[in-house]
């Protein structure tokens, strides 16, 4: 008579004896947003909820800021340890745009980051630059100076924003109602100036303008 042994099934198939799943409560986040939450489940191979699994999560980009909701210090690297659910929570924030891979195990899903981060101003100033991945957009919304103004060139703003949004060839916006031109050239340089005569003193001015950001700074 032959002799029986009873060995485990995870003994048998290591590692495979576990299946690591990733879902994302967006997969098209928005730059500098932590509002990505990122479960991570761990089941056996009969579909068995497995707690008390230590699994190291990372991302390409960004930064998981949270873990099962406590504030953490902003890193690419996790190890959370499963529930009796088999699950913890992430909170993920996009930090840069395109592409993202979150990988745990053997596992790994992309997000799509997209939106407009703000470079000056913001939501509710007189006046803002922004930028997405591929474009950057000049906003007025009443800003004014205290003083008037000629119509030789001058900075705006604190001149230049660099390869944050320069352009391919010089932007120009003209405000007719306000008499004014706006231009930004091929470094990020930011001028203005008088249309003709001067503008006078907290006069209004209002527009935007939006262009294609330079491809070598994409």
């Amino acid at each position: 008579m032959s002799e029986r042994f009873n060995v485990d099934v995870d003994d048998i198939l290591g590692s495979s004896y576990l299946v690591t799943s990733i879902s994302c409560s967006t997969y098209n986040p928005m730059i500098d947003s932590a509002s990505t939450t990122v479960t991570v489940m761990v089941k056996d191979v009969y579909g068995d909820a497995v707690s008390g699994e230590d699994v190291t999560v990372t991302c390409s980009a960004g930064t998981f800021t949270a873990l099962n909701g406590s504030s953490i210090t902003g890193t690419t690297s996790v190890t959370g340890t499963t529930n009796s659910n088999g699950q913890f929570t992430l909170t993920y924030t996009a930090g840069s745009w395109g592409l993202i891979t979150i990988a745990a195990n053997n596992t790994t899903v992309q997000l799509n980051v997209d939106g407009w981060r703000y470079i000056a101003g913001s939501a509710s100033s007189t006046y803002a630059f922004l930028r997405n991945k591929n474009h950057a957009r000049f906003l007025l919304r009443g800003w004014s100076r205290s003083s008037s103004k000629n119509d030789s060139w001058e900075n705006f703003g604190d001149g230049t924003y660099g390869q944050s949004i320069r352009p391919n060839a010089t932007v120009m916006m003209m405000n007719s109602s306000a008499n004014a031109y706006f231009y930004i050239d091929s470094s990020g340089n930011v001028k203005w100036r008088a249309i003709s005569g001067s503008i006078s003193a907290n006069t209004a001015q209002y527009g935007s303008v939006e262009w294609a950001i330079r491809d070598e700074d994409l």
